[in-house]
C-alpha cells in the first residue's frame, strides 16, 4: 500500500525504529486492513484471527461509540484527531491513539490510519508498590533472624519484630534511637568493649566490605547479656562506590551458648558431641542464609522501592497539554521497567536452583552457558556417565553446586584464568569434585580465607567431606572436594 508514492510497509518500519508503537490501517467499514507487529503480538492475534475483523472488535464496548465518533471528524475535518481508548490484551489497556484520514488521492473516507501508544497505569504503579511493600513486611516478619535496614549514616530505616525481641524492647523504641546508640552496648569474643562506630553494620559502611558471621555478646541491661550472630551487607546504587544503605542479619544464638557452656562445666561434652552441636549451629547459620536469599530474592529490595517511587513521580507529572508530555510518559515506563528488571535478576542471583527439576548436570551446564555469554574465560565440564549423580540428597547436590559457584566466582574476581576445568567422579563411595585453573594462583599459606572459600570449606564439612587446595603464586588453583556418597561410610582421605 502506498500513500502519495511513499511505500506504507517502508514508513511503518522507520517509524518502530523510534518507539514502540500500535499501528493499523481500516477501510471506512472499520475493517483491518493492516496492522504492525506490535499491534499483531501485543493482542497475541493470529492470521485467521483477523479475518472479517473490523477494529471496534478490539475496544472497549463503552469506547466504541467515542472511536466512531473520531472517524467521522477526521474524515470531515481532514485533521488528525487525538482519543483515548481502551484495547483488550487479556484485559483492557488505556492506549492513546492518534485517528488521521489516509489521504491517497481516492475517495475521502475511504481509509485511515490509527496510531497508538501505551499510556501508564497510576492506578496499577500504585497498585503493585502497594504490594510490595505488604509482600516485604510479610517476609521479613516470618524470618527467625532479626533484620535491619539502615541508611549510609546509620539512622534505622526499617526493623522487624525479630530483631525488637533480641534487643529487648520495642520497634518504636528503636525508631527512636536512631542509630540504636543506647541499645548497641556490646562485648566481643573475647570480653572487649565494642564502640558503635565498630559495629558491624557500620564497618560495612564505612567500608563497602561485607561483614559476615560475626559472634557479639550484647548487653540487653545491666549484666544481662545475649549472643549473637552479625551479618552486614551494603548496599550500591547502580554506578556508585560508596554504599548508600545497609541490611543486617542478626542471629540470637544465646540458648546454644548456654547449653555449650553448662555442658563445658559439667565436664560431659566430648568432642564428638562438641563437633555436632558446632556442625549444628553452622548448618542453621547456613540454613537461615539460604532462606533469607530464597524469601528475599523472590521479593523486592530497597532499592527497587526507590525505582518504583521515582516512576510514581514521574506519572504524577504527566500532563497531556504539556510538551515534554511523551518525555515524561517514557521516562515513567522506563523507570517501571528498571524495576521489573532488577528484580529479575536478583530473584535469579538468590533463589536456590530448582535441582529437583532440572538436575544437577543441567544446572551446571546452566550456569557455564551464562557465564560463556559474559566471556571471562575458557571453561570445560566433564563428569563420569556411569556415577549416579542425579539420585544424590537435593542437599549433597545444593552442597555440590554452591562450592562450584562459590569457586568459579572466586577465580573471576581474583584469578585472571585463561582456562578452567570442572569434573565430577564417583571413587571408593566418594563424590569427587574437581575444579582447576591457569590463573595467577595466590601464597595459600600466607593469604586468609576469604568467605568464598570458608563457605566452601563449611559446606564440604556438613557433608562430611573434605577439601584440598593446592594452588601458590604464578601457578594456579586446584579444588578438590571429597564427599562421601553415605554418611555412615568412612571418609576418603587425598
Amino acid at each position: 500500500m502506498k500513500n502519495n508514492g511513499i511505500n506504507i510497509t517502508e514508513w511503518v518500519s522507520a517509524l518502530s525504529n523510534q518507539k514502540l508503537f500500535y499501528l493499523a490501517v481500516i477501510n471506512k467499514c472499520g475493517q483491518l486492513t493492516f496492522t504492525n507487529s506490535h499491534f499483531f503480538k501485543n493482542l497475541h492475534l493470529t492470521s485467521e484471527a483477523l479475518i472479517n475483523k473490523k477494529f471496534l472488535d478490539f475496544l472497549h464496548p463503552a469506547d466504541q461509540a467515542a472511536f466512531s465518533n473520531a472517524l467521522e471528524t477526521a474524515d470531515r475535518n481532514h485533521t488528525t484527531v487525538p482519543i483515548e481508548l481502551r484495547i483488550k490484551n487479556g484485559h483492557y489497556r488505556w492506549v492513546k491513539w492518534e485517528i488521521s484520514r489516509f489521504r491517497n488521492g481516492k475517495t475521502p473516507g475511504e481509509t485511515f490510519l490509527c496510531l497508538g501508544y501505551d499510556i501508564p497505569c497510576e492506578e496499577q504503579v500504585k497498585k503493585y508498590v502497594s504490594i510490595t511493600e505488604q509482600n516485604y513486611q510479610a517476609i521479613v516478619e516470618n524470618l527467625n533472624v532479626g533484620i535491619i535496614f539502615q541508611d549510609k549514616d546509620g539512622a534505622v530505616i526499617s526493623a522487624n519484630q525479630k530483631l525488637a525481641a533480641i534487643f529487648d524492647t520495642t520497634l518504636e523504641t528503636i525508631y527512636n534511637n536512631k542509630k540504636l546508640y543506647s541499645l548497641w552496648k556490646t562485648t566481643d569474643e573475647d570480653g572487649n568493649a565494642l564502640p558503635f562506630r565498630d559495629a558491624p553494620f557500620m564497618k560495612a559502611l564505612a567500608t563497602g566490605e561485607p561483614q559476615t558471621n560475626i559472634e557479639l555478646n550484647l548487653e540487653i541491661s545491666e549484666g544481662q547479656y545475649r549472643s549473637v550472630i552479625c551479618n552486614s551487607q551494603p548496599l550500591f546504587e547502580k554506578g556508585h562506590t560508596e554504599p548508600f544503605s545497609v541490611v543486617s542479619t542478626i542471629l540470637d544464638i544465646t540458648n546454644e551458648k548456654k547449653l555449650e557452656a553448662e555442658s563445658k562445666r559439667k565436664g560431659i561434652l566430648l568432642q564428638e558431641e562438641k563437633l555436632k552441636r558446632q556442625k549444628g549451629i553452622a548448618e542453621a547459620i547456613i540454613q537461615t542464609q539460604e532462606e533469607e536469599r530464597t524469601r528475599i530474592g523472590h521479593e523486592l529490595h530497597d532499592n527497587i522501592n526507590q525505582i518504583l517511587s521515582s516512576s510514581l513521580l514521574f506519572i504524577g507529572l504527566l500532563d497531556p497539554s504539556k510538551d515534554n508530555y511523551e518525555e515524561i510518559k517514557e521516562k515513567a515506563r522506563e523507570t517501571v521497567m528498571l524495576g521489573i528488571e532488577e528484580i529479575r535478576k536478583l530473584s535469579k542471583e538468590m533463589v536456590a536452583p530448582s535441582l529437583r527439576d532440572s538436575g544437577l548436570i543441567a544446572s551446571i551446564h546452566t550456569m557455564m552457558e551464562e557465564l560463556r555469554l559474559i566471556n571471562p574465560f575458557e571453561i570445560f565440564f566433564t563428569y563420569d556417565s556411569s556415577c549416579d549423580i542425579e539420585t544424590l540428597s537435593k542437599n549433597k547436590k545444593l552442597t555440590i553446586f554452591r562450592i562450584i559457584q562459590e569457586q568459579v566466582k572466586n577465580i573471576i574476581k581474583y584469578s585472571k584464568a585463561r582456562n578452567v576445568t570442572i569434573s565430577l567422579s564417583c571413587s571408593n563411595d566418594q563424590l569427587r569434585l574437581l575444579i582447576e585453573d591457569d590463573g595467577i594462583g595466590f601464597d595459600s599459606g600466607n593469604t586468609r580465607r576469604g568467605l568464598g572459600l570458608s563457605n566452601i570449606y563449611e559446606r564440604t564439612r556438613l557433608e562430611n567431606g573434605k577439601v584440598l587446595l593446592d594452588t601458590a603464586s604464578g601457578k594456579g588453583c586446584s579444588l578438590k572436594v571429597n564427599i562421601p556418597l553415605e554418611y555412615n561410610r568412612p571418609m576418603f582421605s587425598f
